[in-house]
């Protein structure tokens, strides 16, 4: 089952992604970033239309 995600879902989503900083340095040479929640939220995939863009957790 997927949940679509808003905002008030950043600090579950921050911990999540501190928790499996694993996959951040596996996938992309860095360590989890104090802000990757909130980007997730205002950045997401900026070439795809606002109408079309779903953060699903």
């Amino acid at each position: 089952m997927t949940t679509p995600l808003t905002p008030g879902d950043g600090p579950a989503l921050q911990d999540l992604l501190e928790r499996c900083d694993d996959y951040s340095r596996m996938n992309f040479g860095i360590p989890t970033g104090a802000a990757d929640a909130q980007s997730q939220f205002l950045e997401g995939l900026q070439h795809v239309p606002e109408e079309r863009k779903h953060l699903l957790g």
